[in-house]
């Protein structure tokens, strides 16, 4: 059976780029981001500023602005080292180099399966 994909609540920065995050399901904790920043996109964060103005967006990711977003159920993997599949029961794992670094290999869905993302985030 398919577990309900839990949807990001609540968003709070913290000090050194760090984020504490709470869910739908009350899952909560706090998740470092520092790695990124500076690099790519996340150059925005080297004003520290922009790194504060996180918000959630309407699919549940975490926002910065229209250039900078990572998903939600990525960190929610990520803080309760879950594996994806109980979500995706009939989706495939394809490789996704560009967010490998940090979450791992993920996961690709048909929107017919999926109300959310069409990339969804696997840990290894």
């Amino acid at each position: 059976m398919q577990e309900n994909i839990p949807i990001l609540k609540e968003v709070k920065p913290l000090k050194n780029y760090r984020l504490h995050v709470k869910f739908s399901d009350g899952v909560e904790g706090e998740v470092d981001l520092s790695e990124f920043t500076g690099k790519g996109v996340f150059a925005l964060w080297n004003d520290y500023s922009q790194f504060e103005r996180v918000s959630i967006g309407s699919s549940g990711e975490l926002v910065w602005n229209e250039d900078v977003d990572i998903d939600g159920l990525g960190v929610y993997l990520k803080l309760t080292d879950k594996k994806p599949e109980p979500f995706f029961r009939d989706c495939a794992i394809s490789p996704m180099p560009e967010i490998s670094r940090f979450f791992g290999s993920a996961s690709r869905c048909s929107l017919a399966i999926m109300s959310r993302r069409t990339s969804m985030l696997k840990l290894k």
